[in-house]
């Protein structure tokens, strides 16, 4: 039970640091094109992880069940964490070779398919729906990603 509490107290620490910072970009660099913007969007991320974090709290007051110890490794760590931060830096270190949307396309797909339990054909489908949609997204923003083989949008 106390690991919760350390957990949920970091969380909310990370919160605050992220809505203080973010007043900091607004109000000190009001003069710079985009402090608002990513002033902006750090409040709201900082706002929304303390909001999520107290609403954890109070849904449940987070005990471990049977199953969460088994799917636990050696050390205590959750193997699914691992295997997630193990497909995010995979998708992170071939984005430089291989452009933002197809590196997008296979993280979305081995996330879907080693996590979430879909199928093959399902997952494809969705991951490249998703990799398509996002890169449009940033495309649309006006934000320069690496393009890869492909040099769509």
């Amino acid at each position: 039970m106390v690991a919760g509490w350390i957990e949920k107290t970091i969380l909310l620490t990370l919160s605050a640091l992220a809505v203080a910072d973010g007043f900091r970009i607004i109000l000190g660099h009001s003069s710079t094109f985009g402090a608002m913007h990513a002033g902006g969007y750090l409040v709201l991320l900082g706002l929304l992880l303390g909001g999520l974090t107290i609403f954890s709290q109070l849904k449940d007051g987070h005990e471990r069940t049977g199953s969460e110890d088994e799917k636990r490794g050696k050390d205590g760590f959750p193997r699914p964490v691992i295997l997630c931060l193990v497909i995010l830096s995979g998708s992170s270190l071939l984005i430089p070779w291989l452009g933002y949307m197809l590196s997008t396309v296979i993280f979305f797909f081995a996330y879907f398919r080693l996590l979430g339990g879909y199928r093959g054909l399902p997952a494809l489908l969705w991951s490249a729906g998703l990799g398509v949609l996002f890169a449009y997204i940033f495309a649309l923003a006006g934000m320069m990603l690496p393009q890869g083989p492909i040099s769509w949008p």
